[in-house]
This record gives C-alpha cells, sequence and structure tokens, in this order.
C-alpha cells in the first residue's frame, strides 16, 4: 500500500462498489485513483461513497481498459480473477501489463484452491463450484474459477511481471446459522435465467446441498492469495 502511494495513479480493476479503494484512500490521501467496473449499478455504489475529487470511476471491462499504455504506477485486483471467463483471463493479464509504467506495481487478492481439511472448508469450495456452475448456464461465463496460487505467478509472467512477495492467508469462518441466512441468494438469482429446467433443477438442488452441509458445520475457512508483482523494465520494448 505504502509503494502505491508513491507511484501516483492507482487503477483498482473490478473495484464493485469501492471497497478496496476506501481503504487505499485512508492510507493514500494524495494519490488519484481510477475505479473501473463493468458493472453500472455497483458504480453507482461506489459514487455515493467518494465525495472527493481524486477518485474517478469508470465503466469498462477488465479486458478492454480505456487507458493508454504505460500511464499507471498501480493496479489492484481484488476478488476478480477467479471469476473472470477463462476465455478473456490472459486479456485481464495482457492489459494490466499494458497499462501499467515499467516498475510499476500490480497487487492481486483472490480466493485460491487449497486442500480441505474439514466439512467447513469443504463448504467453501463446494459454495464457489455452484456459483460458477450458475454462472455459466445463466451467462455463459466459463469463470477460470479457483486456481493454486502458481497459476496467478505463472498467468502474469508471460506479460512480463515477476511476483516480488507471495503470501497465502486464511480468510474468516462463518458459522452454521450465520451461513444458513446469508448464503445462496446470488447462485439463486442466476438459477432463475437458466432457461433449460432440468439444469435450473441440478443447480438449485446444488445450492440446497450446500446450505444443508453449511447449516451444520458452518463454512471456512477458506484461503486468499496476496500477490505483489512488478513490471520489468524492458518489457515493452522486447514485445515490440
Amino acid at each position: 500500500m505504502e509503494k502505491a502511494c508513491r507511484l501516483g495513479v492507482e487503477l483498482d480493476v473490478g473495484c464493485g462498489s469501492g471497497g478496496f479503494i476506501e481503504e487505499l484512500t485512508r492510507s493514500c490521501t494524495s494519490v488519484y485513483v481510477i475505479g473501473v467496473d463493468n458493472s453500472l449499478e455497483s458504480l453507482h455504489d461506489a459514487r455515493r461513497r467518494f465525495t472527493r475529487l481524486l477518485v474517478d470511476l469508470v465503466q469498462a471491462d477488465a479486458s478492454h481498459l480505456p487507458l493508454r499504455g504505460n500511464s499507471i504506477g498501480a493496479i489492484s485486483m481484488s476478488l476478480l480473477l477467479h471469476e473472470v471467463d477463462s476465455r478473456l483471463i490472459r486479456l485481464v493479464a495482457s492489459e494490466a501489463s499494458r497499462t501499467l509504467k515499467p516498475s510499476g506495481l500490480l497487487l492481486v487478492v483472490d480466493r485460491v484452491l487449497f486442500k480441505p481439511s474439514k466439512p467447513s472448508e469443504e463448504v467453501v469450495l463446494e459454495a464457489e463450484e455452484a456459483y460458477h456452475k450458475a454462472l455459466e448456464y445463466a451467462l455463459n461465463i466459463r469463470a477460470w474459477g479457483l486456481r493454486k496460487p502458481i497459476d496467478y505467478v505463472r498467468l502474469f509472467e508471460d506479460y512480463g511481471l515477476a511476483a516480488q512477495s507471495l503470501e497465502v492467508a486464511y480468510t474468516s469462518y462463518t458459522p452454521p446459522e450465520r451461513f444458513s441466512r446469508v448464503y445462496g441468494s446470488k447462485t439463486l438469482s442466476l438459477a432463475s435465467m437458466i432457461r433449460d429446467a432440468r439444469v435450473r433443477s441440478l443447480i438449485e438442488e446444488l445450492v440446497k446441498r450446500v446450505r444443508s452441509k453449511g447449516g451444520v458445520y458452518g463454512c471456512g475457512p477458506g484461503r486468499v492469495l496476496v500477490l505483489l508483482l512488478v513490471k520489468r523494465r524492458g518489457y515493452d520494448e522486447g514485445r515490440a
């Protein structure tokens, strides 16, 4: 975060309602932040959080950023990549590299694949699977999904970004009662958009099973990756 403060323009890709931007602007009062998201509704929510002139919000897709090359000092992607369509994931990595200045930083925070050791951890993975299946059948989005940390490193290595640090942390645990109350609405909303009644029923049944299991064991902890990468100097010249 401190390094991003010194690099001038910061870009938050997949900013949603602005949670990460809010955290960044508390730490870096003078940094100019651009938030990009493809959801206009989320951007409206984000705008209500910010009155400061140093935050601009732009509706755009992460695979086609409306920004000049080598213009951004630091980029953040928080809980974005695992939901990106796998057919676009390399474009997203390429766009991050294109817009970053040489020696610019990319911070990736995302859920990652792990081997569960107890039922509550299995619920984390099963809930993700249900949501991604609903995404595919409702919106034809084949999510990149949960991956191993090394997969993130290799993805960005191909576009001139080298890992500086990598950490895998635990997410919080959600108790059974709370999980039963909050889980499933997003997945079921997607399921309601599926025309094929048989597939829709399968997704609904999957949500029911996850909710039932989480209602007994709770959910979590999951695992989250915190990966900091730097753009190699000379990468753009070598690619030209």
